[in-house]
């Protein structure tokens, strides 16, 4: 059993003090740079594209993870599309990290933004700001959260 981050940003250019670096560290833990398509260009599509464009994205990362999904960890409304994609195959779990949605520019984007976080915060079965939930919950998923030397 797996749980997947989906990183905001690549993990090299992650500060030092995120908690997708921690996380990482687990055995069961599988880290997920955003898809070539940002998801800031992302979020401008209209939203039954961007929809459909996310359950490929699913579909695809799945079948290259190959483990059952236990938890899906996301840490920027923009990749809610994507977790919800996985939500809907695998039946897992959805961790959210509380983020405030910053100053998307304009207004359709920042309503977007608004929606996805939202949507986020509704059916996420867990919301945290620190990582010590996470660890216990994986225990009780049996998501390996051994921590190996790498």
């Amino acid at each position: 059993m797996l749980a997947v981050l989906l990183l905001p940003e690549p993990f090299d250019a992650l500060p030092d003090d995120h908690p997708a670096r921690d996380l990482q560290r687990a055995d069961g833990v599988v880290a997920v740079d955003p898809p070539r398509m940002s998801y800031t260009t992302h979020s401008r599509l209209p939203g039954e594209f961007a929809d459909a464009l996310a359950t490929l994205q699913a579909r695809r990362l799945l079948r290259a993870l190959g483990d059952k999904v236990g938890a899906v960890v996301l840490f920027d409304p923009r990749s809610y599309p994507l977790a919800r994609g996985l939500l809907a195959i695998t039946n897992c779990e959805l961790w959210y990290a509380q983020t405030e949605v910053g100053d998307a520019g304009s207004d359709r984007l920042q309503r977007r933004l608004t929606a996805l976080d939202e949507q986020a915060r509704e059916r996420s079965t867990l919301r945290f700001t620190t990582t010590e939930p996470l660890w216990e919950r994986m225990r009780e998923l049996e998501i390996d959260a051994r921590v190996s030397r790498r």
